[in-house]
């Protein structure tokens, strides 16, 4: 899977989490051991995107670099 595809795949079910949260909180009686755990995954859903957005901007950065010094090369 790309990298681009992932962090669109992370934010989806981050969205999804976050339903399944708010579906959880609208019971009678709320399981809170369940939004507990539910919450945790969204951060760690929430971490994963982050690292990988870092990533994304690092490698789109360096490619940029890449074909800036590519078309001095030519120039010269």
């Amino acid at each position: 899977m790309a990298l681009g595809q992932r962090i669109v795949a992370l934010h989806k079910r981050h969205e999804w989490l976050d339903e399944v949260l708010t579906e959880e909180m609208h019971h009678p009686h709320p399981d809170e051991v369940r939004m507990a755990q539910i919450k945790k995954s969204k951060l760690r859903v929430k971490d994963e995107i982050q690292q990988l957005e870092k990533m994304e901007g690092r490698y789109l950065r360096a490619i940029s670099t890449e074909e800036q010094f590519q078309k001095k090369a030519v120039r010269h």
